[in-house]
């Protein structure tokens, strides 16, 4: 049952990190259309650091599931 559940959270933390990293491009994209047209883009580019580092913590929880299932499936 708890590796069934850790599973299923690897599951979502990688359908978590797939989005984000989608997040990050358009916004990426944004900023340089903003950029293009001359206008500021101090809050795009706030924004944009705050995906990125959201990402950044995504995948440190996706490391720690990684770990609890190597240590369920280490048990006898």
């Amino acid at each position: 049952m708890p590796l069934e559940m850790e599973r299923r959270h690897l599951e979502q933390a990688n359908r978590h990190i797939a989005e984000g990293r989608e997040r990050i491009a358009a916004q990426r994209a944004r900023v340089a259309l903003t950029e293009r047209r001359g206008h500021d883009t101090g809050l795009a580019r706030d924004l944009l650091r705050h995906f990125e580092r959201t990402l950044e913590l995504m995948l440190e929880h996706r490391e720690l599931i990684l770990r609890e299932i190597d240590r369920i499936q280490q048990q006898p």
